[in-house]
């Protein structure tokens, strides 16, 4: 007698996920939106640029947003910054 073979069990095919390394790909954004702030605010915010008092600085408040505990797929800000007005605000 003939041994029949053992059919064969479906195999599951895993999809390997690859894990992508850590690479702070905003980080270029945000020096770039830091060197070309007030070019960036002009073409994004045209209304808050006519409001910006150009003749001054604005105030990078990085250190303030150290947030500790932050959970998964819960949103930040990562840049604020302090535009000085011409009204003075």
């Amino acid at each position: 007698m003939k041994a029949t073979p053992e059919p064969r069990k479906a195999q599951k095919t895993e999809k390997k996920r690859f894990k992508r390394p850590a690479i702070r790909s905003d980080l270029l954004w945000k020096e770039l939106l830091t060197h070309f702030f007030y070019e960036s605010l002009e073409i994004f915010y045209p209304v808050l640029y006519a409001a910006a008092d150009r003749n001054r600085k604005p105030h990078f408040l990085n250190t303030e947003l150290r947030v500790p505990g932050i959970r998964k797929g819960q949103r930040i800000v990562d840049l604020m910054v302090d535009v000085p007005l011409v009204s003075g605000e």
